[in-house]
C-alpha cells in the first residue's frame, strides 16, 4: 500500500496537470475560432497565459495534513477575481473587432472609388449636396457638353457603380462594376469629337445611415452592428433615414431625369439602360412623361429575367407603344448565346434577345453591355433605324424554337 504522503503528492500533481490541460484546451478553441474568422490577432488567447499565472500552484508536500490545508486555501484564492493587469500589446482593439472591421464589400468599394475618379467620373449628391442627407450618383465630368448621354438604372439591391459582386469575385473588379462599361462608352468615339457621357443612377443606396453619414442599401443596413447576435436590425425611420425625392426607386428615377433635364445640353440625345426591378419604374416614368422626353430619348435597352416579367402595357399611349416596339430591346436570361433572338415580343412589346447569362439577372450588364452599345450606335447613326417587328409563333409551335424572324421576305430561323 502506498505511503499516505506519496499518495497526496500524486493527487496534487494530477490536479495541476488537469488544470493546465483545461486551460490549454480553451486556448486551442480560441485560436481555432480566431483562425476561422480570418484574423491572426488572437486577443482572447491571453486568457490562457493569465490563467496559468494567476492559478494557485500546488507544491507537493510530504505532510498530508498541510497538503489538505493548502488545497482549501487554493480553492478560496481561485474564487477571488484575478488582479493580473491585461497585457496592452494583446488586449482587444476596436479596430480588430469583427463588428467594426470593414467588410469585403467595403473594401471593394474603397478600391473602386479612385478608379471611378480616374475614369473621369464625378460624384454628385442629390438633392442638395454632401452636407445634407443625400443620394450619390456617378456621371461623366463632361456631361453638360456631351451630345449623347447614356443613363443606367440598376437593381435596387446593388451599391453605386456595382453590377454584380459575384462577377467581381469570379472575374475582376472592372467586369463586375461599371468600370469596363464606362471605359467602353468614353472610348467609343474619336477624341476630337464630342465624347459620349454616361450617368450611373443609384437605385440601391436609398437609406440614409445617419451615424455613418452615407447612403446604404437595405442589405448594408441589416448588417450594421447590433447590441447582440440575436438583436433585431436597427429600426428604419421613414423620416430620418430617407432622403426627400429618393424614398423609393420610382422617386429616384424621377429625380435623376429631372436633374438631367437641368444639367445636360439642350440638344443631347439620350439612351436608357435599365436592369432588374428598376425596369418597371423607368418605363412607367417615360410613358407618363413621354411628351417631355420623346424629342431626346433615342433608344432603350432593358435587362430582365423572363419575358413574362415585362412591363404592364395596358395603360400605354399609342405613341409610346409605337416607340417601344421600334426602338427598344429586352435582354433576357437564356441558355442561348448572346444576341440570339428569343420569343417574348407579345409579353414585352419589343424584340427580345439572349443576354448571354443563364441564371442571374444582375450579370446582364457584364455579359451584354457591348451588344447594348452596338444597338445604341445603330439607333443614333443609321437614319430611320427601327427594330424589325418579329412575328410571334403560336404557343403550340414555340417548343424547341428560339426565334423565327421575317426579314425582307426571307425567313431567318434560329431553331434550338
Amino acid at each position: 500500500m502506498l505511503n499516505p504522503a506519496r499518495q497526496a503528492v500524486g493527487k496534487d500533481q494530477a490536479y495541476n496537470v488537469v488544470k493546465i490541460l483545461r486551460v490549454i484546451g480553451q486556448e486551442d478553441r480560441i485560436r481555432s475560432t480566431a483562425k476561422f474568422s480570418g484574423t491572426r490577432n488572437y486577443d482572447q488567447a491571453t486568457f490562457s497565459t493569465q490563467a496559468i499565472k494567476s492559478a494557485p500552484s500546488r507544491v507537493p508536500t510530504t505532510n498530508s495534513t498541510s497538503s489538505s490545508a493548502k488545497m482549501n486555501a487554493s480553492a478560496k484564492n481561485s474564487a477571488k477575481p484575478s488582479t493580473v493587469p491585461p497585457n496592452p500589446s494583446t488586449s482587444p482593439s476596436p479596430k480588430s473587432s469583427p463588428l467594426t472591421s470593414p467588410s469585403p464589400t467595403d473594401c471593394i468599394r474603397a478600391d473602386l472609388i479612385p478608379r471611378f475618379t480616374a475614369l473621369n467620373l464625378h460624384t454628385t449628391h442629390l438633392p442638395s449636396g454632401p452636407s445634407t442627407p443625400n443620394i450619390p450618383i456617378l456621371h461623366s465630368a463632361h456631361l453638360p457638353a456631351a451630345k449623347r448621354l447614356i443613363l443606367y438604372f440598376g437593381e435596387s439591391t446593388q451599391d453605386l457603380g456595382i453590377f454584380a459582386y459575384r462577377t467581381i469575385g469570379q472575374v475582376s473588379h472592372a467586369a463586375g462594376s461599371c468600370l469596363e462599361f464606362v471605359s467602353a462608352v468614353h472610348s467609343s468615339v474619336p477624341v476630337e469629337a464630342a465624347p459620349l457621357a454616361v450617368l450611373i443612377a443609384n437605385c440601391g443606396q436609398l437609406i440614409w445611415y445617419r451615424r455613418g453619414a452615407r447612403a446604404v442599401t437595405q442589405q448594408t443596413w441589416n448588417a450594421l452592428p447590433r447590441k447582440s447576435g440575436v438583436s433585431l436590425p436597427l429600426r428604419l425611420d421613414a423620416g430620418r433615414n430617407r432622403v426627400e425625392g429618393h424614398r423609393t426607386v420610382g422617386e429616384h428615377v424621377r429625380s435623376v431625369f429631372e436633374w438631367v433635364r437641368g444639367e445636360a445640353g439642350e440638344g443631347v440625345r439620350i439612351d436608357v439602360v435599365s436592369v432588374g426591378d428598376s425596369v418597371g419604374e423607368v418605363v412607367r416614368y417615360l410613358e407618363s412623361h413621354w411628351g417631355e422626353w420623346k424629342a431626346r430619348v433615342e433608344a432603350v435597352a432593358v435587362g430582365s429575367g423572363h419575358a413574362w416579367l415585362g412591363p404592364d402595357r395596358s395603360q400605354w399611349s399609342d405613341e409610346f407603344a409605337d416607340f417601344w416596339a421600334r426602338r427598344a430591346r429586352a435582354y433576357l436570361i437564356s441558355e442561348e448565346p448572346l444576341d440570339t433572338p428569343l420569343t417574348g415580343r407579345n409579353e414585352f412589346g419589343c424584340n427580345c434577345y439572349a443576354s448571354g447569362e443563364r441564371v442571374y439577372v444582375e450579370r446582364t450588364m457584364p455579359m451584354a453591355y457591348k451588344s447594348m452599345l452596338t444597338f445604341f450606335d445603330m439607333a443614333a447613326n443609321i437614319p430611320g433605324y427601327e427594330e424589325v417587328e418579329e412575328p410571334e409563333l403560336a404557343s403550340d409551335d414555340k417548343e424547341g424554337v428560339a426565334h423565327e424572324l421575317t426579314l425582307d421576305s426571307q425567313v431567318v430561323s434560329s431553331a434550338a
